[in-house]
């Protein structure tokens, strides 16, 4: 009878209480992810001996068992689970990480003006548009000529009003045949670029 017990009590301190899991995400969870940007998790268990990894999802098993797995973060919210069991000691232990891939290129709104604008020669321009960013610009707004240099009398001007911001080029005195073509205002965040056209069509009053 002694011995029994002995035994119990032996099985009963090596398996101990849960394991303590947790999921690290490259880039940091605290940033914010770009659809279908590419995000490591990584698995890690304290004081265990020869852990196995189970990775799944609240829609699916995932075929990786290793400590780390690369997923793609999705538009909808997806919580991604990692099982890790001590095959030693049989203690077990469980985490979960939220990813979300709901950052977006910017959005260029144009204020006012269209994708064509037909003006007379001597008259003066001035386009404005509205940079949405829910993520920090890494380059832009930029305005340029497709094919050719800005007009050298062009003034470009980005401001803020009210927490949003704003890029507007202004063109007085326009030439025929010299002012002319297609413009671009261009944006970029960390995921993605965007460009918007406008056509300056300046006819000739003779």
């Amino acid at each position: 009878m002694l011995v029994i017990i002995v035994l119990l009590l032996h099985v009963v301190s090596i398996k101990g209480g849960p394991l303590n899991v947790t999921i690290l995400s490259d880039p940091p969870k605290d940033s914010q992810f770009c659809e279908n940007q590419e995000v490591i998790l990584v698995c890690h268990a304290n004081d265990v001996t020869k852990p196995a990894y189970e990775w799944f999802t609240s829609k699916s098993n995932l075929s990786d068992q290793s400590s780390s797995i690369t997923v793609y973060a999705p538009p909808i919210s997806l919580e991604y689970y990692c099982n890790v069991t001590d095959l030693v000691t049989e203690r077990n232990g469980q985490a979960s990480i939220v990813i979300t891939g709901n950052g977006s290129p910017p959005l260029i709104h144009k204020t006012n003006y269209e994708e064509v604008l037909t003006t007379e020669e001597g008259n003066s321009v001035n386009l404005t548009a509205e940079i949405v960013s829910g993520l920090p610009l890494t380059d832009g707004p930029v305005w340029s000529r497709l094919d050719d240099s800005l007009p050298s009398k062009a003034v470009v001007i980005d401001f803020m009003v009210e927490n949003k911001e704003y890029s507007s080029i202004g063109i007085s005195n326009l030439s025929f045949g010299i002012d002319s073509g297609n413009y671009s205002l261009s944006v970029s965040n960390k995921c993605g670029k965007t460009t918007s056209f406008v056509f300056i069509n300046v006819k000739d009053t003779v």
